[in-house]
């Protein structure tokens, strides 16, 4: 049964940002009559509710179960979901799956591939940039990944395009010498051109692929002097790109050495903003502990 409206309610945007006002709003009535008081007694127009983001929340949040992210290891493709979950507040189990667990595991999961989220209600969901989208959305200020305005959403699409080629890249980087060790060059004793044919790739990637994929990034914080990638605040696309360029720095790659940012400046003073977003300050604080 809805509970009593109270007959005097106060309409100035102390209340309508008070954490009273939220906990009288979604506890004390059901959906319809919800809908009827906002139409009648609206919130300023700066403070409009994000129905979008509500939507997206209730799907991380709502069934019998919790939130569940499974992956490999800390530093994959889930780090930025889990860094955009933390930033949107949504409560998570973060399961790592051991290297040597990861084959039989993967018979087990959806598509036989992680990441892999499930939904507190069952649901399983996979692919990283899917889970990005759904926890940017969940986003109640509208900055993660902004739904009511189309010209900043399509922005951060440039971007995360930009990215997936910057992932292929690097990928054949990483993982074409990995493939050439195990498949292309026979038994170890007779990969004799197998250490050249690495050094070659990775060299290239160095010295000629990264710098025309970097200027991408460099290109959208230049335009119109952006202190991030799509305007003045974090957005998913920030989180994606900064887990990326970070693999450059952890010597995950034969011949690829860690201080090979050094020569994009700008690429360190971004990377340095993002680190210094307090909300993703307080996420890498809590992965020390």
């Amino acid at each position: 049964m809805c509970r009593t409206l109270n007959p005097q309610p106060s309409h100035g945007k102390q209340f309508w940002t008070s954490a009273w006002a939220s906990r009288y709003h979604r506890s004390n009535l059901c959906p319809s009559r919800v809908d009827r008081y906002y139409r009648r007694y609206p919130p300023p127009p700066t403070m409009k509710r994000n129905t979008r983001a509500e939507a997206a929340r209730a799907l991380l949040t709502s069934g019998d179960g919790r939130l569940k992210l499974e992956c490999y290891n800390n530093e994959c493709a889930a780090e930025p979901v889990r860094i955009a979950l933390s930033l949107v507040k949504i409560p998570f189990d973060n399961v790592c799956v051991a290297f040597q667990d990861l084959p039989a595991k993967k018979t087990t999961m959806k598509h036989c591939a992680m990441p892999q989220m499930t939904l507190p209600d069952g649901t399983v969901v996979t692919e990283n940039l899917a889970m990005l989208r759904l926890a940017g959305e969940a986003d109640l200020e509208g900055k993660l990944y902004p739904q009511s305005n189309t010209m900043e959403r399509f922005r951060i699409e440039q971007v995360l395009g930009a990215i997936a080629e910057i992932t292929r890249a690097w990928q054949l980087a990483v993982y074409n010498p990995v493939h050439l060790q195990a498949f292309a060059c026979g038994p170890e004793d007779e990969r004799t051109d197998a250490d050249a044919t690495i050094n070659q790739l990775c060299t290239s990637f160095v010295n000629k692929e990264m710098s025309r994929l970097i200027g991408y990034l460099k290109h959208y914080l230049q335009e119109g002097e952006n202190n991030f990638l799509c305007g003045g605040h974090l957005t998913i696309a920030d989180i994606l790109a900064y887990n990326t360029i970070h693999n450059f720095q952890r010597t995950v790659a034969d011949h690829v050495p860690n201080d090979c940012l050094e020569a994009y400046p700008e690429i360190l003073e971004w990377m340095d903003r993002v680190d210094a977003n307090p909300k993703v300050a307080a996420y890498k604080a809590t992965k020390k502990m």
